[in-house]
């Protein structure tokens, strides 16, 4: 498969669990749920694209030393996706929405109860949790 583009993913998670999502309202996937990210800017590296939309998006400042890539995978489009996992501490208390129609802190059950996620985005989900529930990452 050839590449389209590249972005990066958010992995928002709570102490207990929960991971924060966002509800689209892009022409491609508006009404659907997914993670925060976006596009990569030219010569922009994974990690500060990460950062970048989740001020963008969220208003939110994520500490650098706390973000841990997971995993790289190509969606079925074409886009090559960087994973990053981020231990939420108060960073969303104060959060303001600014890309999307809503975003909500869900249990895996709740997103997956959701009529419309985006399937790229649970599959990475789906590898995150079990692979939590197996002890692989620590």
């Amino acid at each position: 498969m050839s590449i389209i583009g590249e972005g990066v993913l958010l992995l928002l998670e709570m102490p207990d669990g929960r991971v924060a999502v966002q509800l689209r309202d892009d022409a491609k996937y508006g009404g659907y749920w997914g993670l925060f990210g976006g596009w990569m800017e030219d010569g922009e590296q994974p990690k500060e694209a990460a950062i970048r939309e989740a001020q963008e998006e969220l208003s939110i400042t994520l500490d650098a030393d706390k973000l841990r890539h997971l995993t790289t995978e190509v969606s079925e489009a074409g886009i090559r996706a960087y994973l990053y996992h981020y231990p939420v501490a108060n960073e969303l208390d104060h959060a303001e929405l600014k890309e999307g129609a809503a975003f909500q802190i869900m249990t895996s059950q709740e997103l997956k109860d959701q009529e419309k996620v985006i399937s790229f985005h649970i599959k990475l989900l789906d590898w995150y949790w079990s692979s939590k529930r197996a002890n692989v990452l620590s």
